[in-house]
């Protein structure tokens, strides 16, 4: 019982805060395979490749470039995918060989999920299967807010992580 009235009460009280910030403008993530990962998310998913660069070389012993937080790797490729409205999905190219996380360790990223509307949800499904992607659940109807979603497996380099395609929905969930 405390439980669902904490969430209530969570729930409701967000609804009436406006948020301070737009959005998301990109999300970095890491591949070991630009050209796979590229493939994927231009071809299949329909991204716009929006921008692409490489990351400074700085002299030795030069702090990095843009400050703490970026890559540790000096001259490797970077490119912006469009996502829609102000949001904009980023990959690194990582050497080879460089260790990868755990999804579920603290700090990784364990799953991304896209938006879509009714209509580019069913063709992102058929897209999916068409390019022998996995479903691995769904659909599925979510709560708070309500959404359907279907789970895939997506290349994130030699790895595989979940990524989610929601469409919200005015049904409730009971």
């Amino acid at each position: 019982m405390d439980n669902i009235m904490t969430e209530t009460r969570a729930e409701t009280s967000a609804a009436r805060v406006k948020p301070l910030l737009r959005g998301i403008h990109h999300l970095a993530l890491n591949t070991s395979d630009m050209r796979m990962t590229l493939d994927f998310y231009v071809r299949v998913l329909g991204m716009p490749l929006v921008h692409g660069l490489r990351t400074p070389s700085p002299p030795p012993d030069a702090p990095p470039a843009h400050g703490v937080g970026t890559p540790p790797y000096k001259n490797i490729p970077h490119y912006f995918l469009g996502m829609g409205g102000d949001s904009l999905l980023a990959f690194f190219e990582y050497p080879k060989g460089v260790a990868k996380a755990d999804r579920d360790a603290l700090g990784a990223m364990q799953h991304v999920a896209f938006v879509c509307g009714p209509r580019r949800y069913r063709e992102m499904l058929e897209r999916l299967k068409a390019n022998n992607v996995t479903i691995v659940a769904g659909p599925l109807l979510s709560s708070r807010p309500p959404f359907i979603h279907f789970i895939s497996s997506i290349p994130m380099g030699s790895d595989w992580r979940s990524c989610a395609i929601s469409r919200v929905t005015r049904k409730t969930c009971g």
